[in-house]
């Protein structure tokens, strides 16, 4: 006899192993029963370990760690289990329903308990989140949102940055090598940007769908702020900047005035900060494979490109921006620095590495799970 397999499940610990979190099987059944019941929903059955074999054993908190499936145990060893993954390092989530859950639930980072019909008040108090259905797969779809939000907000800090950073340089730089022009760009210039380019395209990272299944993001440990997103930010600024500054210094070999060089510092900074919008979201490559279905971003992109074309190609609407009308060359050069920015920007991107795909590795994984 054995308690029916809910049929999400080997889907559930499929998406777990693809999203680089091992799942260990903890169970009080007999061996062969959980090595049964894991081998039939996907978990690698070796090596089994019972609390029996546990105790007295030297070697215990070794054992514990490099067990894909525990039988026969007591809540001491459920409790051992989580402390012997946390010593390691490991991110670890348990899931439970019963009384005996609870000290393991409580000490884990994070605590689930799955409460479905036969869930526990004890274990609800103890866990940090409850899965009320009962269900495995919702931990996996907790997971996928999780990581997609924190995508998101990692696309919107990256962009922020970058874009202000790049507007930084480019006045300070500005002051020294275009002695000419006083102030390389006016405050309005600054407020425009700012308002068009940190407003519209980041509410809309905000709510993006990237491309590909958010379970093979994986989050950085070191955060959102790590030494090497601080690198990565500060590279991508000065590309921008290069970028305006070599169309600026073109035009000035043109022999244009002080208020088109201007219109065209604006014009193809805009452009170049815009292509950054589908950058910082990008995995592997910016266009990579299902780039488009980010409909909430190409509608911002869209939408702040055709508000800056309306304000610098209508005099009108330009007049109290300081904006003039450009011929067609700076609208080519413009356009030209803009898919600079993105090719330059992937050239200098580092490789991820493919998802986790063998049965009980991490692989770069950020975690690991303990599941009933």
């Amino acid at each position: 006899m054995q308690d029916e397999i809910r049929p999400s499940a080997p889907r559930a610990i499929e998406d777990c192993r693809s999203a680089g979190i091992r799942v260990v099987m903890v169970t009080g059944d007999h061996a062969d029963t959980a090595r049964s019941v894991a081998a039939e929903v996907g978990i690698d059955p070796h090596p089994v370990v019972t609390g029996y074999t546990l105790r007295g054993a030297a070697d215990r908190a070794a054992r514990l760690r490099e067990a894909n499936v525990l039988a026969r145990v007591d809540p001491q060893t459920k409790l051992d289990l989580v402390r012997a993954l946390k010593e390691r390092g490991e991110v670890v989530a348990m899931t439970g329903d019963g009384v005996n859950d609870a000290p393991a639930l409580r000490h884990a980072d994070v605590g689930v308990a799955v409460a479905g019909e036969e869930g526990t008040d004890v274990a609800r108090e103890a866990a940090a989140v409850v899965v009320t259905n009962g269900e495995l797969g919702t931990i996996v779809t907790g997971v996928r949102e999780g990581r997609r939000l924190r995508h998101n907000v990692a696309s919107i800090i990256g962009y922020l940055l970058t874009g202000n950073l790049a507007e930084i340089i480019l006045v300070l730089a500005g002051l020294l090598l275009w002695p000419e022009l006083v102030v390389p760009l006016y405050p309005v210039h600054l407020l425009w940007i700012n308002l068009v380019l940190d407003g519209i395209p980041a509410i809309a990272l905000g709510v993006d769908r990237p491309p590909g299944d958010p379970l093979h993001l994986r989050p950085n440990r070191n955060g959102l702020l790590s030494w090497r997103a601080l690198r990565r930010i500060g590279l991508r600024a000065l590309i921008v900047a290069a970028l305006v500054f070599t169309v600026v210094e073109l035009v000035r070999g043109m022999g244009w005035d002080a208020e088109h060089i201007r219109s065209q510092a604006v014009l193809t900074l805009v452009f170049a900060r815009l292509t950054l919008a589908y950058v910082v979201r990008a995995r592997t490559w910016t266009f990579e494979r299902g780039w488009w279905r980010g409909r909430s971003v190409g509608t911002a992109v869209a939408a702040t490109a055709a508000l800056q074309a309306l304000v610098t190609a209508v005099p009108v609407l330009g007049q109290p921006l300081d904006l003039v009308p450009l011929p067609w060359i700076g609208w080519a050069m413009a356009a030209g620095a803009a898919v600079l920015t993105v090719l330059l920007c992937d050239l200098l991107r580092p490789r991820r590495a493919a998802p986790a795909g063998t049965p009980g590795g991490t692989a770069g994984a950020p975690g690991r799970a303990t599941a009933r």
